[in-house]
């Protein structure tokens, strides 16, 4: 932690990317555990242009 902090690196800056971590984590977790399938590539084509054609960028 001495590291990371003496790059710069802000003790704030660290908590949120430890609560990116634990969110991810536990979204993977529950993927996991019910079984969730990833798209195939076509059926991230199609999400990628349903979020575009409503103003996501």
């Amino acid at each position: 932690m001495r590291r990371v902090l003496a790059t710069g690196v802000s003790p704030r800056q660290v908590q949120d990317a430890l609560a990116v971590c634990a969110a991810f984590n536990t979204t993977d977790r529950l993927a996991d555990a019910f079984g969730f399938e990833l798209l195939s590539p076509e059926g991230f084509e199609a999400g990628a242009k349903y979020l575009l054609k409503r103003g996501y960028r």
